[in-house]
């Protein structure tokens, strides 16, 4: 049996030729593609992220007993640890009031099609949540509040300085700067406790600085809250300073989504190209009717 076997070389006539004859693989493909882009963007709910800048004082935070062993290298990250450690982050879902967060709160800003999806897996969740007592579901709602808060809150070092920033991410700019506000605020509020706990073990409660310490600590808690202060007040009295309030773009994070949608168009024109000249490469370079044909006549 000879075998025939064609050389597929590829001209404008040849390209025009593939595509006309696969026309429907390449509409099937870009549809398809397409349709799960467009899905994928619905379920991208926009989020938004805030900065708050904290400046280490070296001198009085290596002057406490906690950080003696610690080298001024290590205290910045020890700091950074601290920040989104339980203690701090439980007094700013507090005061955030996140554990009375519902369950489907994200769908006041996402879209028809993903609210859908949230308020059925709210609902899920809301079953699944009254087998527990009233006290074990209000725990459990903190616990949850304070995972969440932890999840979207990241802090880094600038190296060669003594400063970090605190950069937290919420489904809104406005909710993104109060929730940075708290947390850098709750920070400070725990540094005066570790100075309280310190000071208050070496010269007893009634000295004058452990009064000053509470009264501190008891009107920073009282009056914690996102709002904007003046440079003194959010400033403070802590070994840590807030020296640029949060701030935000007002812009959401990740690529805008026409530019999205653009990009998975392309993907999916070259993805149906790119299957249809495969086929057309397997018809050109295979006579598959002359090879049925021999065998019948062997």
């Amino acid at each position: 049996m000879e075998n025939k076997t064609k050389a597929f070389t590829l001209t404008i006539k040849s390209s025009l030729d593939i595509i006309f004859r696969h026309k429907i693989i390449m509409l099937v493909t870009f549809a398809v593609i397409t349709f799960f882009a467009l899905i994928a963007i619905k379920f991208k709910t926009p989020i938004y992220d805030a900065n708050v800048k904290m400046l280490i004082r070296g001198q009085s935070v290596t002057a406490a007993e906690t950080y003696i062993p610690i080298g001024a290298y290590g205290i910045h990250y020890t700091q950074a640890e601290i920040v989104k450690s339980y203690p701090v982050l439980k007094r700013a879902a507090i005061a955030l009031n996140l554990q009375n967060r519902p369950f489907d709160y994200e769908k006041n800003y996402c879209s028809q099609l993903k609210r859908m999806y949230i308020e059925y897996m709210a609902e899920k969740a809301e079953k699944n949540f009254k087998k527990y007592s009233p006290e074990q579901q209000q725990q459990i709602r903190l616990d949850g509040a304070i995972e969440d808060l932890r999840r979207r809150l990241t802090v880094t070092t600038l190296p060669g300085t003594d400063i970090f920033v605190i950069n937290v991410t919420a489904l809104s700019a406005n909710e993104a700067i109060e929730t940075a506000n708290i947390i850098s605020r709750s920070y400070t509020i725990f540094d005066q406790l570790q100075q309280l706990a310190e000071i208050s073990l070496r010269y007893g409660e009634s000295h004058p600085t452990v009064v000053q310490l509470k009264d501190n600590i008891k009107y920073a808690t009282d009056n914690l809250s996102g709002k904007p202060l003046s440079d003194i007040e959010a400033i403070g009295t802590a070994s840590v300073k807030v020296i640029e309030q949060a701030i935000s773009t007002g812009y959401p994070l990740g690529r805008p989504r026409k530019m999205i949608l653009l990009a998975a168009l392309l993907i999916a024109g070259f993805c149906g190209f790119g299957i249809a000249f495969a086929y057309g490469y397997l018809d050109k370079t295979t006579d598959v009717p002359y090879i049925l044909k021999s065998k019948i006549e062997l």
